[in-house]
């Protein structure tokens, strides 16, 4: 049951925060006609190519009418757009019209924004800033500032967002233009809201809608208000999220913008869905599927069946949980949207597991942690890009700046020389101040070098201690399990030995649990090894704590059936944390297994959560052979223990108290153990109830 409720809130949570930057980005790249009256649809771009090919019109008005039609193709083809935009860009630098040829450069950025190419998108726009601070053109200032508050977003710059932001409402208000005003306060607004500042992210919605209700910006002020009720329903005041939904789809209803409703539907149901009414929520969400195949808008579509499937879950009800997760699959991979597709496979895992058909669950969970795995490559493929197109930009500025510097350094040469020439008997007191200067600038250079060389060497030897230890783990622990897989598969493999199917059966279950030990093994090897490089970075959702728990005693359930060792799990509370799933879930489940390793046959392991002085506190106790000071002590030192072997000859890898250890810290957390050799263990989690959402 909490495992359902955990996926369904992550579920949610995915659906809300695309939809709404989806939404964000509609709002965010801007060109600059005075009517901002682009985004035609298919049946006006053959009348707009009249007027274009019409050799009776003047330059002027042909490049606007170019610009109409490249808009009309940004958000479907944005390939197309980019090359539309650089034949505008040469028409108005045929014609000399600067303030065209800034708009010109702003449809150039913005085709290249938008198909994911940040740094010549950059490139473009600096270059329509100049133009327009040149021309005093504070309008198409505004836009291009926007813009670049949106690139910048985008690669989580949010410092350097929020400067162009503020710098374009400012121009904005400074003229009068409303339009671009009510856009760079939506996007300042979302700004705060990814940094989960939400009280200054109500403020600047609040006054986007003020702004588009005096200008008439309906679509805008819809968007305003579901961001609102996103907002709200992060702060779990229900009540108030459906409010600003309610007036965002009789907007969105009035304007006939039947996307927008299709997205109002969908984040009703999940409102509904989260205070588990659920026959409210599955009303939202049927509605929400037949508007978006009414207009053929495939996103939604695949997030209400997916939603669909849990909300079938929750109920019970497998058969039609499993039907709607396939119809969202199919759309997902039709898409080529691998996250809908991953969150498919979860839910699809976990449909399975709650209606005992294990093997189809494992089938899945495979298929979404290979899914998870490509993802996370991929996110550090565009980190890695992010990280070069900074190098690139910071490159290019330091030539221009080095440029600079030399022409500067050329005439002043040419000035010394004169003067120089000019006063020739001081020349032999200039040699010697010119000479005294050198060598103390040498001499603090030399000192700067050594300084550095030292600090490289101490780092060098950081590494080097850390390749030795990994070195140490690798051989000496993960060699163990192999050799135990190796020998039995060489048993199998030997004709000349007969074994019965109890036999086989038994070799498969030894050969089985060795792979899980050394699967966990391997998790914690590669948690370790990218902490000690500095590379494992904290990701803080909104999760479950008893989701969490009772997902891990799952997971270590085969260890403990097979001491006969009995779990128990209590818990008063109710709300959910803010915290990182993946590392808090290693903790806990390291923490248990070590608990099942040194705990007796026919034991009995208690697992309790509360909130105790303002913090949230979770212990897990066992009866087990207990710890020693030292070794306590080593744990708490961050030093790795050697592996010794549990009551039933278990193995491990002395990596598990050692890691929770150090991912507590990770999570502004305390990790206490309390222990005596024989009298069991004791391990108590502690964190801040800040972090309660």
């Amino acid at each position: 049951m909490l495992k359902a409720a955990s996926c369904l809130k992550i579920m949610i949570l995915c659906l809300l925060l695309n939809n709404f930057q989806n939404q964000l980005c509609s709002q965010s790249i801007v060109s600059q006609n005075k009517n901002d009256n682009y985004l035609k649809r298919l049946s006006v771009k053959d009348s707009l190519w009249e007027v274009y090919n019409n050799p009776t019109n003047s330059d002027t008005n042909r490049i606007k009418t170019l610009q109409r039609i490249l808009w009309t193709y940004m958000s479907t083809k944005p390939d197309t757009s980019f090359i539309l935009a650089k034949q505008e860009l040469i028409l108005t630098q045929l014609t000399k019209h600067k303030v065209l040829e800034g708009r010109a450069l702003i449809d150039v950025g913005a085709a290249l924004q938008t198909i994911g190419n940040f740094d010549e998108a950059l490139v473009y726009y600096l270059k329509a800033i100049k133009i327009f601070e040149n021309e005093n053109n504070k309008r198409g200032l505004g836009a291009v500032c926007n813009n670049i508050g949106l690139l910048h977003q985008n690669q989580a710059n949010y410092p350097e967002a929020l400067k162009y932001y503020l710098r374009s409402l400012h121009t904005s208000e400074e003229i009068g233009d409303k339009l671009v005003e009510g856009k760079a306060l939506t996007n300042i607004g979302a700004l705060y809201y990814f940094q989960k500042e939400y009280d200054k992210a109500t403020n600047y919605y609040e006054k986007g809608i003020l702004i588009n209700k005096e200008i008439k910006n309906k679509s805008a002020e819809a968007l305003c208000y579901s961001n609102l009720g996103i907002i709200y329903k992060y702060k779990l005041n229900f009540k108030k999220a459906l409010e600003y939904y309610l007036m965002s789809l009789n907007i969105r209803a009035e304007i006939g913008d039947k996307s927008g409703v299709a997205a109002c539907y969908i984040n009703i149901g999940g409102n509904f869905q989260d205070q588990k009414k659920y026959e409210e929520a599955l009303q939202y969400y049927l509605k929400a599927i037949a508007t978006s195949k009414e207009i053929g808008k495939k996103p939604e579509m695949c997030v209400s069946y997916l939603n669909l499937s849990v909300l079938c879950n929750e109920l019970l009800n497998y058969k039609n949980a499993v039907r709607y997760s396939d119809s969202a699959l199919k759309i997902a991979k039709e898409m080529g949207d691998i996250n809908n597709e991953r969150l498919g496979y979860e839910i699809l895992s976990n449909i399975y597991a709650r209606s005992k058909n294990f093997e189809e669950a494992y089938n899945y969970q495979i298929k979404f942690k290979k899914l998870t795995d490509s993802i996370y490559n991929a996110d550090n493929s565009k980190q890695l890009g992010d990280l070069k197109t900074q190098y690139e930009v910071d490159k290019k500025a330091t030539e221009l700046k080095l440029t600079s510097e030399a022409e500067k350094k050329v005439s002043e040469t040419k000035l010394n020389q004169e003067k120089t020439l000019r006063y020739f008997l001081f020349g032999g007191l200039i040699l010697v101040l010119a000479a005294g200067i050198t060598f103390l600038n040498q001499r603090n250079k030399q000192k700067k070098l050594s300084e550095q060389l030292q600090l490289i060497n101490e780092e060098l030897k950081k590494i080097n201690d850390s390749k030795t230890k990994l070195f140490s783990i690798i051989g000496h622990d993960i060699k163990s399990p192999m050799a135990s897989i190796q020998g039995y598969t060489e048993l199998i493999a030997d004709n000349s030995i007969s074994f019965t199917e109890t036999e086989i059966k038994e070799f498969a279950k030894t050969m089985n649990l060795s792979v899980k030990n050394l699967n966990a093994m391997l998790d914690n090897i590669l948690l370790w090894a990218l902490n000690e490089s500095k590379q494992l970075k904290t990701q803080f959702n909104v999760l479950s704590i008893n989701d969490v728990i009772t997902s891990c005693i799952g997971l270590l359930a085969v260890n403990s059936l097979k001491k006969n060792i009995k779990v128990v799990y209590t818990s008063n509370v109710v709300q959910n944390i803010e915290s990182d799933k993946n590392i808090l879930t290693t903790v806990i489940r390291n923490i248990l297994s070590n608990a099942i390793k040194f705990s007796q046959h026919d034991s009995e392991i208690k697992i309790n959560s509360k909130i105790e002085n303002h913090q949230l506190v979770i212990s897990i106790s066992d009866s087990g052979v207990g710890m020693n000071a030292a070794q306590i002590d080593n744990v708490l030192k961050h030093q790795k223990q050697e592996s010794t072997l549990g009551t039933a000859n278990e193995k491990g890898n002395g990596l598990g108290l050692f890691l929770c250890n150090e991912f507590m810290l990770k999570l502004e957390g305390d990790f206490l153990i309390e222990s005596e050799p024989g009298n069991g263990t004791t391990v108590i989690l502690k964190l801040n109830i800040t972090n309660f959402s």
